[in-house]
């Protein structure tokens, strides 16, 4: 075909293409007035894409084992509720210095590291603080360390060799 030939035909062929999409456009806006009564009747739809953090989870990014290792006097139940293992769906989804100063917030805890291993797995690492003395407080024992950080109290009855820590009050003048 000659030049001036092939030029009518893409002429031709954009015009056309043209028409399917003006057609498509008014019938999809008919459609939309027909069943929605012009836009009056409308309600919430869907978006058609995943969340996110359900693609993650299909994908294998999701926590599906937790390693909790260093603690003695905190319970596991504690540490996990630190880590808030609900609201986070996948790894990466995950806030791991959040999670770690809650962790750190527990009355034993003095460190804590968090490390991502992919795919799946959470490794939670504590160093728990020292009880250095007993502290008389309400008429409960208290088990206290260096900094004079309550740790818990004692149980009625239970005997520790701890030194009694003594609150002294200084006054300045």
């Amino acid at each position: 075909p000659s030049p001036i030939t092939r030029r009518l035909m893409r002429r031709r062929a954009y015009g056309r293409k043209l028409g399917f999409a003006m057609f498509a456009a008014l019938s999809g806006a008919l459609a939309f007035s027909i069943l929605t009564d012009a836009g009056r009747d409308t309600r919430a739809a869907m978006s058609l894409l995943p969340d996110p953090d359900k693609v993650l989870f299909w994908t294998g990014l999701r926590v599906d084992q937790v390693e909790v290792s260093g603690q003695r006097f905190t319970p596991d139940s504690d540490i996990f509720d630190a880590l808030d293992l609900p609201n986070a769906r996948s790894l990466l989804g995950f806030q791991s210095n959040a999670a770690r100063e809650r962790i750190e917030a527990l009355p034993w805890i003095e460190t804590a590291s968090i490390t991502r291993e992919i795919p799946g797995s959470l490794e939670v690492r504590v160093t728990e603080r020292r009880p250095t003395a007993l502290w008389m407080h309400e008429g409960r024992e208290i088990l206290i360390d260096v900094t004079g950080r309550e740790l818990s109290a004692l149980k009625a009855g239970t005997q520790v060799k701890l030194p009694l820590a003594q609150l002294v009050w200084m006054v300045r003048e």
